[in-house]
């Protein structure tokens, strides 16, 4: 892939939430010191959704870079360095 298929942060995790959430959810049922604490599983989610808006609606000029390499060049190239 080029830097021209990059998707933005926010596209990411807003096609994500629902799976973000579950797989969060998948992680905290393996932690037996965090179930330990007495909450169903509407306790221990309901507040990832506003979370994850939150950190959407700061992400939105974040682009996700899916070729290894493309940020650091795309950088120094933005600071005037040229690594050819």
């Amino acid at each position: 892939m080029n830097a021209g298929n990059t998707e933005k942060v926010a596209d990411v995790l807003e096609r994500a939430m629902d799976f973000v959430i579950h797989d969060w959810m998948g992680m905290v049922e393996k932690q037996e010191d965090l179930m330990h604490i007495s909450l169903n599983r509407d306790e221990r989610t309901d507040h990832l959704p506003q979370l994850l808006r939150d950190v959407i609606a700061r992400s939105v000029t974040i682009p996700v870079i899916t070729e290894l390499g493309t940020l650091a060049t795309r950088m120094e190239s933005e600071n005037g360095k040229d690594n050819t």
